[in-house]
């Protein structure tokens, strides 16, 4: 182990804890030492330039705090201002891509992607407006949060103001699958990025954090993913567990000081995983131990140097000439 120095550079964004939290040799070799595989020669739009542009259309449309009684009066009542919204955000947001990607967006590729954006929000919106009350902050909100020799530099999507005071954290996901909500009760999630921001903001904020929430926006797939400590976030949402409600599954009653205890008992769990990671990342812990996951081994891209494939073999091979000496070849 080589301990991360209190002097040497240290910032990064939430993925440092994520990594860790993943395998601790991806943490070590992408963010400890700079490496990363090499991405694909791109000559058109990608999943990430489309990903950067629904989010720069979201910051657009809720630059200004907007409550969700006006977005409903907005779209309930004035449909044609409404839609004006959409399409000043989704122009504010097309012209930075085309800014950054002149080569790609021309005249007709344009009105394509402005086509696809202003459906996307006008879904996403109408979802959000179906929401319990809340009053949107200032997006992509900058903050920092320091863990030892470690510091994280953050910018959470949006932070909205619930009904009774408490704050939403949530984050924009543009993939059409998303990590289940559910697997930040498990032992080392798979996506740390939202107990990070409860870390950093329960800390700093003067208020309670209430809710996190994962807002997807993609063609396929247009939701709110959320835990919560009480049913104020989404109704369609049960708190503390994040199942999604229905007519068929409905909400387990708990009183309001059980629900306060559940999510105060997970909430510090949070905290505690959050400083344990960052604390193996500065002490320079760098073993190849990847979470069981279908995803984490198949995207991290350092096969060639972790040769996981190689040390599963090794496994594979001496429980094998175990099993043939307890089988009794060895007294032949």
């Amino acid at each position: 182990r080589i301990r991360l120095r209190s002097e040497a550079p240290s910032s990064g964004g939430h993925s440092v804890i994520t990594q860790q939290s993943q395998c601790p040799f991806q943490a070590f070799i992408k963010s400890r030492l700079g490496i990363q595989a090499l991405e694909p020669f791109k000559n058109s739009v990608d999943a990430r330039d489309r990903g950067s542009v629904v989010h720069w259309a979201l910051e657009a449309f809720y630059a200004q705090p907007l409550t969700r009684d006006k977005l409903c009066k907005l779209i309930d009542e004035s449909p044609e201002d409404f839609e004006a919204a959409i399409d000043r955000a989704v122009a504010s947001a097309t012209e930075k891509l085309q800014q950054q990607r002149p080569e790609i967006m021309g005249a007709e590729f344009t009105q394509l992607e402005r086509m696809r954006l202003k459906s996307l929000l006008r879904r996403f919106l109408k979802r959000d407006s179906e929401r319990e009350n809340f009053v949107t902050g200032v997006p992509e909100e900058a903050y920092s949060l320091t863990l030892g020799a470690l510091t994280l530099r953050l910018k959470i999507d949006r932070i909205d103001t619930l009904a009774d005071q408490s704050l939403a954290l949530i984050d924009y996901k543009t993939g059409k699958t998303v990590t289940a909500i559910s697997a930040l009760q498990t032992e080392r999630p798979e996506d740390m990025q939202l107990p990070v921001y409860y870390r950093t903001v329960s800390q700093q904020a003067q208020r309670e954090v209430s809710a996190l929430a994962i807002a997807q926006v993609h063609n396929e797939a247009v939701d709110y993913h959320a835990i919560s400590a009480m049913p104020n976030f989404d109704s369609k949402i049960e708190p503390i567990t994040g199942r999604k409600l229905g007519k068929k599954t409905k909400s387990v009653e708990r009183s309001i000081e059980e629900a306060k205890q559940q999510w105060s008992e997970t909430t510090q769990r949070w905290v505690s995983l959050v400083e344990q990671l960052a604390e193996e990342f500065v002490a320079g812990e760098c073993r190849v131990t990847p979470i069981p996951s279908k995803t984490v081994c198949e995207r991290c891209g350092l096969q060639s140097l972790c040769r996981i494939k190689e040390l599963d073999a090794e496994v594979e091979v001496d429980e094998d000439s175990l099993e043939i000496e307890e089988g009794g070849l060895s007294d032949v």
